[in-house]
């Protein structure tokens, strides 16, 4: 093991700033149309192509930067510091999380179909009853 403290190699991916930069826009635009009753915008993030085009969506996930920063701040004979490899994972796993959510979002028919009989299925089993008549009735119980 090195007695090195390590080298910084993280920085903030410009592709995550992009992002949240462009959903935080278009959530002001969602909150402004429940206030005026105009409709609301597409939360579609920074991709501005064919929503068909599920192979060039990945450009506006990419991850490639901040991981091979990543393998930087992992090398054993020149490490990276602690904090870059923890802020380099973050947004990595952030950018991930984004990608997940979009293309689920705006997934085919047959593939939302899929998720949204799952997410009923579970809601009528467990979410709805527990979230709801099973926390009025432990407040109940407990008299607060």
């Amino acid at each position: 093991m090195s007695s090195k403290t390590g080298t910084n190699v993280g920085s903030i991916s410009q592709d995550l700033v992009n992002q949240i930069d462009k959903l935080s826009e278009q959530n002001q635009k969602c909150y402004e149309a429940s206030l005026t009753g105009v409709g609301r915008v597409w939360m579609s993030g920074s991709w501005e192509g064919d929503m068909s085009d599920v192979s060039g969506m990945k450009s506006a996930f990419n991850r490639e930067h901040t991981n091979s920063l990543f393998s930087k701040a992992l090398d054993i004979d020149d490490p990276g510091t602690k904090a870059s490899s923890m802020v380099l994972r973050f947004q990595n796993d952030y950018m991930a999380a984004m990608d997940r959510a979009f293309r689920t979002r705006h997934a085919n028919s047959i593939r939302a179909e899929l998720f949204a009989a799952n997410r009923r299925k579970n809601a009528a089993k467990y979410v709805l009853r527990e979230s709801s008549i099973e926390y009025a009735n432990e407040k109940l119980a407990r008299g607060q």
